[in-house]
């Protein structure tokens, strides 16, 4: 007769610990946002706490998970509850990314999206393509030239401080906002027209 051994948990074996063993499951320390965000603006003021979140974030840690991770880190330890974090986080996100910038320190707030990781894929696949172009050219001309200016400008290099960058920029500036359209853009007019 062969024995098995089963030494997965039993179904519902979770349910018959101690109630309240971990420090999530106790009623939270600090129960008012206000209170929270004392809590946090307090940790943070610190120049050495600063100094390595501005380290972090300067080697491209995006912001937004940093504040994540500093509030999940609190609802584990029981300082606070999930709900109150939610409210908070963009209380700290401002803080901490206005603090970078007094320091200047260059802060990625959002973690790349799909379109931007294939846009970002494309420039590279182009800028091997262009310099391979250049490696086959023989000579220096005019040719040339257009190849290092469409590698130059796929790296980025007139977007950071080119004056076709700045350009953009007061393009997009200019541009008009979009009107809201629906039901619920009536709202502000009178008699709906």
């Amino acid at each position: 007769m062969i024995q098995a051994r089963f030494e997965a948990p039993i179904p519902g074996q979770s349910l018959t610990g101690e109630p309240k063993q971990y420090p999530w499951e106790s009623p939270p320390e600090l129960d008012k946002v206000g209170d929270v965000i004392k809590f946090y603006v307090e940790k943070l003021s610190s120049q050495e706490v600063m100094d390595d979140l501005f380290i972090a974030l300067d080697e491209g840690f995006p912001l937004s998970i940093l504040v994540k991770s500093l509030l999940t880190t609190g609802v584990m330890e029981g300082m606070h509850s999930v709900d109150v974090s939610m409210v908070v986080a963009p209380v700290l996100h401002e803080y901490i990314l206005g603090a970078a910038k007094m320091q200047g320190v260059k802060v990625k707030e959002r973690p790349m999206t799909k379109d931007e990781e294939l846009s970002e894929k494309e420039k590279v696949t182009l800028a091997a393509s262009i310099e391979r172009g250049l490696e086959r050219s023989p000579k220096e001309d005019q040719g040339k030239e257009l190849l290092e200016e469409a590698l130059s400008f796929v790296q980025g290099d007139m977007d950071e401080g080119g004056e076709e960058g700045e350009q953009e920029m007061t393009e997009e500036e200019t541009m008009p906002e979009e009107q809201p359209m629906g039901l619920m853009s009536r709202r502000g007019t009178e008699d709906g027209v």
